[in-house]
């Protein structure tokens, strides 16, 4: 199967030395773990959803299939071929304002890693210009990213995971930002690449409307682990439920 596979993906982050620490002796070290044991598949054509309370687990095992962190055990294939190889395969939408030349305009930037990607000049001009008029960038594209508004930046994050037609797309919050209109363009955008170019996409949100109106199925992440499992019509009332729970425990 192409696509992503995911089998018992565990990941785990050591608990920081303290000072007090370094002056004892001591032999084990705090395991935190962020994900547990997960196995799942998403086929081309597909698109599916992973929610979840923060802490969950949902970014860092993003970044384990994107081949930005390496997993303790298990093993994750990207179109059949190990994360860590597959990296040209994959756009990972990430919004963070640091991950672009804030001092570079839009356009420069998208050139700086279209180059990057390994574009020839051509396919870079071509690739750019329509998502930039896709994307709605047009008014900005020359403009500094620095003068950017939250929305501008993620539609260029967005815009920069498209570059080179990936075949495996991951998105991280992407609605974050937008507008009503953008959204609903958006949206568009990813049915379009799923359904009639076979991208298999893999959408991590708290925006739950979003994942009710993209997705074919739907992953619940609690704990690093998987609580549930379907689409998002039969996952709903565990879904209300988890997310009502932490809003209750976040006004306690």
């Amino acid at each position: 199967m192409e696509g992503i596979v995911v089998k018992e993906v565990s990941k785990f982050y050591v608990k920081p030395v303290s000072l007090r620490d370094l002056f004892t002796f001591f032999r084990h070290r705090q395991k935190i773990w962020a994900v547990r044991g997960v196995s799942f598949q998403v086929a081309p054509k597909e698109i599916v959803g992973i929610v979840g309370p923060n802490g969950a687990g949902k970014t860092t095992l993003l970044k384990v299939i994107s081949g930005l962190l390496l997993a303790n055990s298990g093993e994750v294939l990207v179109c059949g071929i190990p994360a860590q190889r597959a990296k040209h395969l994959v756009g990972y939408c990430i919004s963070e304002a640091r991950s672009f030349f804030l001092r570079l305009s839009g356009i420069e930037n998208l050139r700086f890693f279209s180059a990057l990607y390994g574009l020839s000049f051509k396919e870079a001009h071509q690739r750019i210009a329509w998502l930039i008029e896709t994307l709605a960038l047009d008014g900005v594209a020359k403009r500094q990213v620095m003068s950017y508004s939250e929305g501008m930046k993620q539609r260029l994050a967005i815009a920069r995971a498209l570059l080179h037609n990936p075949k495996v797309l991951l998105l991280d919050e992407i609605s974050r930002g937008l507008d009503p209109a953008m959204r609903i363009r958006l949206y568009d955008l990813i049915r379009g690449l799923a359904k009639e170019e076979g991208v298999a996409v893999l959408i991590a949100s708290h925006n739950l409307e979003e994942i009710r109106d993209l997705t074919d199925r739907v992953y619940l992440m609690k704990d690093g682990v998987f609580a549930g499992a379907g689409t998002y019509k039969e996952l709903e009332p565990l879904i209300t439920q988890t997310f009502l729970g932490e809003s209750c425990l976040s006004h306690s």
